[in-house]
């Protein structure tokens, strides 16, 4: 039974895995699209604009070298030279359009000659810049600059300070045009999402097909299981319950008998001069015999009857509810159906009896499975000695002994049913 409980433990387990595999493919196939929008996309586009902003310093650190040399006194101008080598910059550098700033933000420098002497009064500049606080900031198409202009492209404004011996004395504005980077990403993107939705549609179909298999992979562990309980508690030969599963619920009823004192019995047989058959007519014959015997049996005793093959030729009965009288009726009437019965093996026809032991708990000295199941064995060895094809009911009396030793002890402690 334990081996059942554990098999079905193990089955549920691993649908429960396959579940939950299943629920987070679909999780992941319904949030990708979700995830790259709000996540992906945006981490992207965040790496441009902090690799356009280190291009940016790189930029401004050489250009620095330069516009310093126009520095007199503290402050900034830009010499003709320092224009021409700006010009040149911002083709080495890939710049949009720049701008150079004194330290109080008046424009020195700009590559559109009409922002020159402007001044830029925002915080942004006096609050960050100019404490030494690199400000970057992304323009998408269609919005508006810190300039206040509308650009019709993806943008990157950078202000680098200018610092000699951690005095500001000045700023560059530097413009980088990313709108090729942008759409290379999104291209790439586009293609990873295909991807991701191809990988989606694949992983959610290898789900189901998953779940179906998985499904049949169930019901086929499902039936090894009952296969297995069928091997661990019936008869390999006769299919009826085995010695161990019989004990079993044998020690069920006890404890039931214990709680409520309900009546108990057991009856054990077995079939008389067994070793004359197999000798006689083959074991083959024999384990035909046994087969047929088992089958009469459960056809004869109650539905709530259990019958189990003992050991060998023998057989017992769990009889639930059963006093000592009902016990010797059932005893009695079965040992009647294989008297009569004809067995019918492949080569022989072979007619057999049985002797039977019956006892009842209620009657039993010290009442467990062990006391019950000897009264019954005793019973039936009284049965076999005092001429078989019989049913003997045991009863033991306190002080009576129940060894098969002593014939007189069983003698005096046996009730025997006649023909």
């Amino acid at each position: 039974m334990n081996l059942g409980l554990k098999t079905k433990s193990h089955i549920i387990n691993q649908i429960t895995l396959v579940r939950l595999i299943q629920l987070c493919v679909i999780i992941i196939a319904i949030g990708t699209p979700i995830i790259e929008s709000n996540f992906i996309h945006p981490a992207f586009i965040k790496l441009i604009v902090q690799n356009t902003e280190s291009e940016a310093t790189r930029a401004a650190t050489r250009m620095q070298r330069r516009v310093i040399q126009d520095t007199k006194e503290g402050h900034l101008s830009i010499s003709q030279e320092t224009v021409t080598y700006i010009k040149q910059a911002e083709q080495d550098y890939l710049l949009w359009k720049s701008k150079v700033f004194s330290h109080d933000g008046e424009v020195l420098y700009s590559s559109q000659d009409k922002d020159i002497g402007t001044v830029n009064e925002k915080g942004y500049f006096h609050n960050q810049v100019a404490k030494g606080e690199i400000f970057t900031l992304l323009v998408k198409k269609n919005s508006t600059s810190l300039d206040g202009e509308i650009t019709a492209l993806d943008v990157v404004e950078v202000y680098v300070p200018m610092m000699i011996a951690g005095e500001f004395i000045g700023a560059f504005e530097l413009y980088y045009d990313i709108s090729d980077r942008i759409a290379a990403m999104k291209a790439h993107m586009e293609w990873v999402d295909r991807m991701l939705l191809l990988l989606s549609s694949i992983a959610i179909i290898t789900a189901f097909v998953i779940g179906i298999g998985y499904k049949k992979v169930q019901q086929i562990r499902e039936e090894y299981e009952l296969e297995l309980i069928e091997m661990a508690t019936k008869d390999k030969l006769t299919n009826i319950y085995n010695r161990r599963s019989f004990e079993a619920r044998l020690l069920q009823d006890l404890k039931q008998y214990d709680k409520f004192q309900t009546e108990l019995s057991i009856i054990l047989f077995d079939v008389d001069h067994f070793k004359f058959v197999n000798d006689t007519y083959g074991h083959q014959a024999g384990d035909s015999v046994l087969t047929l015997l088992a089958e009469i049996a459960q056809q004869t005793v109650r539905s709530n009857d259990i019958v189990a093959r003992y050991g060998g030729e023998e057989f017992i009965i769990l009889l639930p509810n059963t006093g000592k009288n009902g016990s010797q009726v059932i005893a009695e009437k079965l040992r009647s159906a294989i008297e009569n019965a004809a067995f019918d093996t492949q080569s022989y026809k072979i007619q057999i009896t049985i002797s039977l032991g019956v006892a009842c708990i209620s009657d039993v000295q010290h009442p467990n499975l062990d006391n019950l199941i000897k009264s019954a064995d005793d019973a039936l060895y009284y049965a076999k000695h005092n001429g078989r094809n019989q049913v003997s009911y045991m009863q033991t009396p306190p002080g009576t002994s129940t060894s098969k030793d002593s014939d007189e002890a069983l003698l005096s402690a046996a009730n025997t049913v006649s023909k």
